[in-house]
C-alpha cells in the first residue's frame, strides 16, 4: 500500500509539473509576482532605515482596482489573474507594514491610479497620466488617519457616479464604507450616505 501512495504521489507531481510547464502564462506569472510583490516587500525593507529618519514617514504603491477581492467578479473580464492575484498580495503588504509601523509615525496606503491611456492599456483608456499624477498628489493631502492602511481610489470629477466599469471616487476599494467621511464633505464630493447597516468610519480593512 505505501509503495502504491508513493506512486500516485510521484504521478500526482508529474502532472502539476507538466501543467505548469504547459501554461501559456507561468514565465509572465513570475515575473510579475517579482516586480508587484518581491521587489516592492524588499525595497521597502531596505529603506526602512532611512525612511525613520524621515518626518512624514511615508510610503505609498501603486496597485490597481482589479487587485481587489470586494470586485473580482467585476473584473472578471480582465483576462490576467497573475496580474490581479500579485496586486492583491501588494495590498496585503500594504496593510500589514501598516499595522506593524504604525507605532513608529509610518504611514502606508495602496492606490489604485485608474485606468490610464498608456503603452499597456491602449487608446481606449479612461484617463491620461497627468490628471492621474494631480489626482494622486491630492489623495496625500489627506491626514494620516484617512491613509494609513487603506486601498484608494483616486478622485477624478465628473466620474464619481459614472456608469460602467470603472468610476474614480475618491473611495476605499476594500468593499465597505471606511473613507474619511468627513474629509470627503469637506472637498464637496460626498454623493450619497453610507449603505444602512454600514459606519460612516468604518475600520482599516
Amino acid at each position: 500500500m505505501a509503495s502504491y501512495l508513493g506512486v500516485a504521489r510521484s504521478f500526482d507531481l508529474e502532472i502539476v509539473r507538466t501543467l505548469g510547464q504547459n501554461s501559456a502564462n507561468d514565465e509572465y506569472s513570475t515575473e510579475t509576482m517579482e516586480v508587484n510583490v518581491e521587489v516592492v516587500y524588499n525595497v521597502t525593507l531596505a529603506f526602512l532605515p532611512l525612511l525613520r529618519e524621515g518626518n512624514r514617514k511615508m510610503i505609498l504603491s501603486m496597485s490597481s482596482i482589479t487587485g481587489s477581492l470586494a470586485h473580482e467578479e467585476r473584473f472578471m473580464i480582465v483576462p490576467h489573474h497573475a496580474y490581479k492575484i500579485s496586486k492583491a498580495a501588494l495590498n496585503s503588504i500594504t496593510k500589514l507594514h501598516a499595522l506593524d509601523l504604525s507605532d513608529e509615525g509610518f504611514t502606508f496606503c495602496a492606490v489604485s491610479p485608474g485606468w490610464l491611456r498608456v503603452d499597456q492599456a491602449g487608446p481606449y483608456a479612461n484617463l491620461n497620466a497627468e490628471i492621474c499624477a494631480k489626482a494622486v498628489l491630492d489623495l496625500l493631502e489627506r491626514y494620516r488617519e484617512a491613509l494609513n492602511g487603506k486601498f484608494l481610489n483616486i478622485y477624478v470629477p465628473g466620474w464619481e457616479e459614472i456608469k460602467g466599469l470603472h468610476k474614480y471616487d475618491g473611495l476605499t476599494l476594500n468593499g465597505k464604507w471606511e473613507t474619511d467621511v468627513a474629509y470627503m464633505e469637506h472637498l464637496g464630493i460626498m454623493r450619497h450616505s453610507p449603505p444602512p447597516g454600514e459606519s460612516s468610519t468604518g475600520s482599516c480593512t
